[in-house]
């Protein structure tokens, strides 16, 4: 065979795929998670049954795999941010680089509620592969049978789960973006994003009734959803006020800063 048998290129550039210097990250990432759920599809829709065997593990282990990566990439965009202080040691370590994110208990609700929705997950392929060899190999390092203790993984279940997961993932994913983009803004506070705050202002009352009982009732039930105290409160009003766009939400007028209204009448 005169031409190499993967990565030769034919004239016709329909199916060339961008890998190397001009693929992604995200692409590893989101690959094996859409390479397991299309695995457990093809399985149960075409009621292949002689294929359960041969291909759970695969199926498994690109799960995990897609798991580890978007982990990575969350840790790696967030730290560039700065939103988290340090990087995670490189290994396979699932469990760890879930803990590497939970513990620093970002200041987004939106992202700590989608980081309990993968706990499961996590939790589930941690236990039995911890470092990304069971679902490989036949044998650990050790020599020991992969995956003592089970015995059986039904396909249906996985499929369903995988589906589930993958809008876990892609939830994440997006929302760190978005995080991301966000802090460049600088309308952040410790405990909370400015995602958060745009949603405490409009559990508000205008800024003119802030004397009132809607906005005590309103000032509880922030910080509760948002388990913050009242200096942490008392902060994220002092954050809102110094903000146009939240001021708005308030309704509160802020004066332009490149345009007085002597120049807007004129």
């Amino acid at each position: 065979m005169s031409e190499d048998p993967f990565f030769f290129v034919p004239e016709n550039p329909e199916w060339n795929a961008l890998i190397g210097d001009q693929g992604e990250s995200i692409f590893y990432a989101e690959g094996y998670i859409e390479a397991a759920l299309e695995l457990a599809q093809l399985i149960v829709r075409g009621n292949r049954f002689a294929q359960r065997d041969t291909l759970i593990m695969p199926i498994l282990y690109n799960a995990r795999h897609s798991i580890e990566l978007h982990l990575k990439l969350f840790i790696r965009e967030l730290l560039e941010a700065g939103l988290v202080s340090s990087a995670h040691p490189i290994n396979h370590d699932l469990a760890s680089h879930f803990s590497h994110l939970s513990d620093t208990e970002l200041g987004d609700f939106h992202f700590r509620n989608s980081l309990k929705q993968l706990k499961p997950f996590v939790t589930s392929l941690s236990r039995i592969d911890d470092d990304g060899q069971e679902f490989r190999y036949f044998e650990t390092k050790e020599g020991d049978r992969s995956l003592e203790g089970k015995t059986l993984a039904n396909i249906v279940v996985v499929g369903r789960s995988l589906e589930q997961l993958k809008d876990v993932l892609n939830d994440l994913k997006y929302r760190t973006w978005s995080l991301c983009n966000e802090y460049k803004t600088g309308t952040y506070t410790d405990k909370l994003s400015r995602s958060d705050l745009f949603e405490i202002a409009k559990m508000l009352p205008q800024r003119t009734d802030w004397d009132s009982p809607e906005f005590d009732d309103a000032r509880n039930a922030a910080k509760k959803k948002f388990n913050i105290g009242n200096r942490q409160f008392s902060i994220a009003l002092d954050k809102m006020q110094e903000t146009r766009e939240l001021n708005s939400v308030l309704g509160t007028e802020s004066p332009l800063v490149y345009l007085t209204d002597e120049k807007a009448l004129f």
